[in-house]
């Protein structure tokens, strides 16, 4: 029997068995790995899931609407992404939101969180339907914080207002799609070093870190 230089087998040692007895013959990746041992870091790209299974991983359970709203808004952090660094095979024409293309999860949890939190106020010095985010201001008056998408900050908005004089009265924000609380949720597994493996793929991945506007 000839030995192939290129051949691999990979076991999926679930409860550490076989690492200490292959370990001189292996390559032991590992959530959390052990440098001293010379363990590799698992990376498994949230990118590279499918729709379904993304969705089901950040967020739990959608209605029909808002699975159709997040589907929408990651096809576009996908054309941007490709806009950035293109792929063989995969151009803006093809691209579907199953196409393993990387994008910037936190720019999905920030501009989410911003459409289902903000709040508005007339534009000073505007017509009276212009109107802009509602943000607590600091005593120097701007805003005393607009929020992080990588450091994964939210940002903070003043509560609805509907009395007082009318420059001063806080709206309701457009078009929100009711996911508070999966945003929650997403928020807590992006800042937990147990999900780093997967929302922080750092080797061989592109990461499209996001700018707050």
């Amino acid at each position: 029997m000839t030995r192939s230089a290129s051949a691999r087998i990979v076991i999926l040692d679930i409860h550490g068995e076989y690492a200490n007895a292959l370990r001189c013959r292996s390559t032991v990746f590992r959530v959390s790995a052990n440098k001293g041992k010379s363990e590799k870091p698992l990376q498994v790209p949230f990118w590279a899931l499918s729709f379904e299974e993304l969705t089901k991983l950040a967020f739990g359970k959608l209605s029909d609407t808002q699975t159709s709203a997040v589907m929408d808004f990651i096809i576009e952090l996908k054309k941007e992404s490709l806009k950035k660094k293109p792929l063989d095979g995969i151009d803006a024409n093809t691209l579907t939101v199953d196409a393993p293309v990387p994008f910037c999860i936190h720019k999905l949890w920030f501009e989410l969180y911003k459409r289902d939190h903000h709040t508005l106020i007339p534009t000073p010095g505007a017509a009276t339907d212009v109107v802009e985010p509602a943000y607590v201001l600091a005593d120097n008056g701007n805003p005393m914080q607009i929020g992080d998408a990588m450091t994964v900050t939210p940002p903070l908005y003043r509560t609805v207002k509907t009395t007082g004089p009318s420059a001063e009265r806080v709206q309701h924000g457009r078009d929100p799609l009711g996911i508070r609380q999966q945003l929650a949720g997403l928020a807590s597994k992006l800042r937990d070093p147990r999900f780093e493996f997967i929302f922080n793929p750092v080797n061989g991945a592109l990461i499209l870190k996001a700018k707050s506007k």
